[in-house]
C-alpha cells in the first residue's frame, strides 16, 4: 500500500480537479544528476508539509475531449498549466506550462501554436464551502469556492491526439480558508518525511533501484524503478518550446517481484513494468566498468506514445537505497 499511497500523492490532485497543486515552471537540476520535474518536486514537497507554494489562490477547471482525454487548466502565481490525461484513472499526464493570468476570478495564457485559454470566474450561489468548523490541517485548512467558467478556451494537442473547444466549464478556485490563514506552518518551519519514520513507512529495509536520464539542453528524460513489495515506476520528461514547456509523467505500481529482477552484485537488471509502460529495460554493468541499458522498453505518453526509456542517450545506474523517494527524485 506504501505504493500506492505514493502514486496517489502525485496523481490524485490532477484527477480531483486540480484542488491544491503548485505550479511551477520547469527549472534546471543541480548537481550531476538530472531530477524530476519542478512541478512534481513542488508538489510533493507541499503534500509532505515540507513547504510548497506559497500561492494564496488556485483558480481550475476541467473539460473533457470527444475521445475519452480529460483536459484540467489551473493557476498559481503567474504560471497557467494545461493538464491532458487519458480517463479519471490515467497513469499518465502530459503538462503544457505557460506564463500567464492568474487572479481568483481570470485564467489567461497562451499556448502558441497549441492555443490559448481565457476564461473568468463566476461564484455559485450555494456557498456550501463556507463552514465554521474546519480542520485547519492538510486539505482542511482549503476553502474550495465552486462555480462556473466562462470565455474561450482552444486547445488542440500534438497531431491532433486531444482537441478542446469550451466557453462554460465547472470549476473552483482553492484557497486557504480565512480561519485557518494564521495556522498555516510558520515560514521557514519545515517537516521532512524522516521526522515520523515509523508513521509514513518509508524508510527501512535498502531497496535495490534502476535509474537513467539524459539531458540536452532544454530536453531531458528520465527512468526510475524502485523494487518493493509494491514496486515503483516513474517516467518523465521536460522540454522547453520558447514562451511554454511541455513535461509529461507516468506513473505505476506493481506487486509482482519479476518486474524488477537485481542482481546481489548490482551488476545487472532487469524491468518489465505494467502500462502505461510497455517492453523490457535490460541493464550490465561489464568488470570494465563500461555500462549498457538495451531493450525495447517504452511509455505511453498522452501526445508521445511509445516514447523509448532505453539506449543512447540514456546514462544508467543501479545501486541500493532505504528510501524509495531518492531515485524519483
Amino acid at each position: 500500500m506504501r505504493a500506492l499511497a505514493l502514486r496517489l500523492l502525485l496523481l490524485a490532485p490532477v484527477l480531483a480537479l486540480l484542488t491544491a497543486p503548485a505550479w511551477a515552471a520547469a527549472a534546471p537540476p543541480t548537481g550531476s544528476r538530472m531530477s524530476a520535474p519542478a512541478q512534481l518536486r513542488e508538489l510533493v514537497r507541499e503534500r509532505t508539509g515540507q513547504g510548497g507554494s506559497a500561492a494564496r489562490f488556485r483558480p481550475s477547471f476541467l473539460v473533457e475531449s470527444h475521445n475519452g482525454y480529460l483536459v484540467a487548466v489551473g493557476g498559481d502565481g503567474d504560471n497557467v498549466v494545461v493538464y491532458v490525461l487519458y480517463g479519471r484513472h490515467a497513469d499518465s499526464v502530459t503538462g503544457y506550462v505557460a506564463r500567464g493570468v492568474v487572479t481568483p476570478h481570470r485564467l489567461a495564457a497562451s499556448f502558441g501554436k497549441f492555443g490559448r485559454v481565457s476564461m473568468r470566474f463566476r461564484e455559485a450561489r450555494n456557498r456550501t464551502w463556507e463552514r465554521s468548523n474546519r480542520d485547519c490541517r492538510g486539505s482542511g485548512q482549503f476553502e474550495n469556492r465552486l462555480g462556473t467558467f466562462v470565455g474561450e478556451f482552444n486547445f488542440r494537442g500534438e497531431g491532433g491526439y486531444v482537441s478542446v473547444q469550451a466557453r462554460r466549464a465547472k470549476g473552483q478556485v482553492s484557497s486557504v480558508a480565512p480561519q485557518c490563514q494564521g495556522r498555516r506552518r510558520r515560514a521557514g518551519e519545515r517537516v521532512t518525511l524522516a521526522t515520523h519514520p515509523s508513521q509514513n513507512g518509508f524508510f527501512g529495509p535498502e531497496r535495490p533501484y534502476l535509474l537513467s536520464d539524459w539531458r540536452s539542453g532544454v530536453h531531458s528524460a528520465r527512468f526510475a524503478a524502485v523494487k518493493d513489495r509494491e514496486s515503483i515506476f516513474l517516467a518523465s520528461t521536460e522540454q522547453a518550446h520558447g514562451k511554454f514547456a511541455i513535461f509529461r509523467l507516468a506513473l505505476q505500481v506493481a506487486t509482482s517481484p519479476k518486474v524488477i529482477e537485481v542482481s546481489n552484485a548490482l551488476t545487472s537488471a532487469k524491468v518489465s513494468p505494467p502500462a502505461p509502460f510497455s517492453g523490457t529495460g535490460s541493464y550490465r554493468a561489464a568488470p570494465d566498468g563500461t555500462v549498457s541499458w538495451t531493450g525495447p522498453l517504452t511509455v505511453n505518453f498522452p501526445g508521445a506514445p511509445r516514447y523509448p526509456l532505453t539506449g543512447p542517450p540514456f546514462a544508467a545506474s543501479v545501486g541500493t537505497t532505504p528510501d524509495p523517494f531518492f531515485p524519483l527524485f
